[in-house]
């Protein structure tokens, strides 16, 4: 309370006035994202399986861009196929070119452009792991 009944300074006052305010706001905005993120999972389908909190996990961690790339990557991720090889290397090809093809160890990263320049779990590793790795991304991305 401010005014001549109050037991505290005006300034101090005011300061808990702002305070209550901030974390009014805080709040507020929480249950806004709390909102939107049920919205983007309900709209958008993620993985078959145990991995449906991958896309919940990518949006609360990754920044914007961030999200929109591993969006992409995704999307892209459905138009793959593999092939087992031995020793637990995969070989992921496109399924409209089946020439065409990345390997993929489970103990290494891919080896893909994409991968390489942006630094980022590109479609092949999003296809072969079947969920979103964090420690994939480059901290720039969070």
């Amino acid at each position: 309370m401010i005014g001549p009944v109050s037991v505290d300074d005006p300034e101090v006052g005011i300061q808990k006035l702002l305070e209550r305010h901030a974390e009014f706001c805080r709040r507020r905005n929480m249950e806004i994202s709390r909102y939107h993120l049920n919205c983007v999972t309900k709209q958008e389908s993620p993985f078959h399986g145990d991995c449906s909190p991958s896309h919940a996990e990518a949006f609360m961690k990754l920044s914007s861009w961030g999200y929109r790339l591993w969006k992409e990557q995704f999307k892209q991720s459905n138009h793959y196929e593999s092939r087992a090889c031995s020793s637990g290397v995969c070989k992921i090809y496109r399924i409209s070119a089946s020439s065409d093809g990345c390997l993929v160890l489970p103990t290494e990263r891919c080896n893909c452009e994409t991968r390489m320049s942006f630094n980022i779990q590109c479609r092949h590793e999003i296809f072969f792991h079947q969920c979103f790795i964090a420690s994939l991304w480059h901290r720039q991305w969070y």
